[in-house]
């Protein structure tokens, strides 16, 4: 039995390789922050086509996009979303879920949590 004793982890983009890490991740609700444009730049991924944080979310693992190192890699939150959303068939509605996934594994104090992604859903950047 895997007891890996974290809040959540890093990229986490070889997690894809081992069923049971992710059937541990899925499980337990531990988050992957991802970082897509990093990970291709620095060649963890060969393409953003291949990345795993489709298969992720699909799995049901909470995934958290991040940006890394905004001005290393030239991108930011808005350019993450639109590399999924263009080139990995995240639709956005699937974008929104994402945005709640990172609220959700935030280190926000749970009331926080809750009044942020109150604040989301209720605006009109959120799809029904």
């Amino acid at each position: 039995m895997l007891d890996l004793q974290v809040e959540r982890i890093g990229h986490g983009t070889n997690a894809i390789n081992d069923h049971k890490l992710l059937d541990y991740l899925t499980e337990n609700r531990i988050p992957l922050e991802m970082c897509p444009m990093s990970n291709v730049r620095t060649g963890v991924v060969d393409s953003i086509f291949n990345h795993p944080i489709r298969a992720c979310f699909d799995r049901g693992i909470v995934v958290s996009v991040n940006t890394d190192d905004p001005k290393m890699f030239d991108t930011s939150l808005e350019k993450e979303y639109r590399l999924l959303e263009q080139d990995c068939g995240f639709t956005k509605k699937e974008i929104c879920k994402l945005i709640l996934l990172g609220i959700e594994s935030s280190w926000l104090q749970p009331e926080n949590k809750k009044s942020l992604s109150d604040d989301f859903i209720g605006s009109s950047l959120w799809i029904s």
